[in-house]
Parts: C-alpha cells; sequence; structure tokens
C-alpha cells in the first residue's frame, strides 16, 4: 500500500469550509489571549464563539477575512490550515462593519434593547470609527486570522504566503502584510523566516488594554523565488 501523499496544496475556500474555518479563527487568536476578538460579542448574542465566527463567515460579515479571501491548506486531501485576507485601503477597517453588524442582528433576531444591547457592545469592542490609526495596516494587502490544525507539523506556512502573494500580485498590490499578535512569539518568528521585515508595533494600550498588542511585518511583492 501505497503511503499517503505529504505534499501540501492550496485552494480557495468554499461555503462548506465555514465550520473548519470558524474554528482556525479561534486557533488563530488563542496563543495570545484566551478571549477571542469576537467572544464579548457571542457572549452578548448567547452563542459559542465557534457559532459566531460561522456566521460572521456565512454572512459575508468578516470584514477581515470574507469567505472568497481564504485560502486553504490541504495535505493528503484533509484541511489543516487556512488564512485569510483583505485589502488595507478598505474605508472601514474595522473587523465588522456597521453592515456587518445589521445583518447579525438579524441573523440572530435580536429586537429591541437586545439589538441596543449588541450594537453598544460592538462599539465598546471596535470603536465608533474605522479608520483610526491603529487600524490601519502600512502594507497593501493584509494576511488576517491565519494557523493552522493543531498537531500540523511541518514548514507548510511558506505554501500560504506564496499563495496569497500570487493572488495580491494579480490584484496589483505592491506589499504584503503579516500580523503577529502580543505573546505569539512563534508567528513572529515564523514571518521573520519566510522573509517578512518587521514594520511597526501596536501595544494594548491602542485597544483600551481589552486584546493584546500587535506587531506589523511587510513583505514586498511580487516575492522573489528562492
Amino acid at each position: 500500500m501505497n503511503a499517503p501523499s505529504r505534499t501540501v496544496t492550496c485552494r480557495p475556500a468554499q461555503m462548506g469550509d465555514c465550520t473548519f474555518l470558524a474554528d482556525i479563527m479561534l486557533q488563530s487568536m488563542l496563543p495570545s489571549s484566551p478571549r477571542g476578538l469576537f467572544d464579548d460579542l457571542a457572549d452578548e448574542v448567547g452563542v459559542h464563539r465557534l457559532e459566531f465566527h460561522e456566521a460572521l463567515l456565512r454572512l459575508d460579515a468578516n470584514h477581515w477575512g470574507p469567505l472568497d479571501s481564504y485560502l486553504i491548506l490541504e495535505r493528503a486531501g484533509e484541511p489543516i490550515g487556512a488564512g485569510a485576507a483583505y485589502p488595507s485601503s478598505q474605508p472601514d477597517n474595522r473587523p465588522i462593519t456597521p453592515d456587518g453588524v445589521k445583518r447579525l442582528t438579524a441573523h440572530f433576531g435580536l429586537e429591541g434593547d437586545r439589538a441596543k444591547t449588541f450594537l453598544r457592545t460592538y462599539i465598546m469592542t471596535f470603536g465608533a470609527f474605522g479608520s483610526l490609526p491603529h487600524l490601519v495596516h502600512p502594507a497593501d494587502y493584509v494576511l488576517e486570522y491565519c494557523a493552522l490544525k493543531p498537531g500540523t507539523t511541518g514548514r507548510v506556512f511558506g505554501h500560504l504566503i506564496r499563495a496569497h502573494a500570487e493572488r495580491a500580485t494579480a490584484f496589483g498590490h505592491r506589499t504584503l502584510g503579516l500580523i503577529a499578535l502580543g505573546g505569539n512569539e512563534a508567528a513572529g518568528a515564523a514571518w521573520r523566516s519566510y522573509g517578512a521585515e518587521l514594520h511597526s508595533c501596536i501595544g494594548p494600550e491602542a485597544f483600551k488594554h481589552k486584546r493584546p498588542g500587535l506587531e506589523r511585518y511587510v513583505m514586498d511583492l511580487p516575492l522573489q523565488d528562492d
């Protein structure tokens, strides 16, 4: 019997991947904090955070990573990781826009005071304005929610970075951005090992100490062959 292939491939995400991607979103946040980016909103609705992540994807409300921006890493036909992306030039750089809040409010059946409380929690969490300086990444095309399935081994992130870099170049972008949340030294080390350069650091005070700070990395496009 032939051994299963160890080759890593990369493909665009589909609607059927939403459950897997909801967990990938969570895995990208956990190394830095036990609280995920959207946990306050999920708590307000009264659902598990993975259900909230999946709703973001299915409702096209995931502004830092719409479903069609995700690329999925596979090995032997099984998904092992993924990462999304967004253009930093968009007018609202919050992870959910007010339009996304409306979709979520309708999806979860929030009305009256519950809808108002949900909106207030959103503003308290992500701010009333979408162009705050600490939300703007210096790169043109920003990778977000990049993570591997727990237990995945091997140096595989390079496949994801290169695939996104090729997509970004085709879109006309000149730089690719990566983020390492505060406390996730492994992510920063990985990005540097693939040739990304540290551009700037944002402290937790920018997020009112509700979330860890972050490091922003930049790579020039197109990538040079190894």
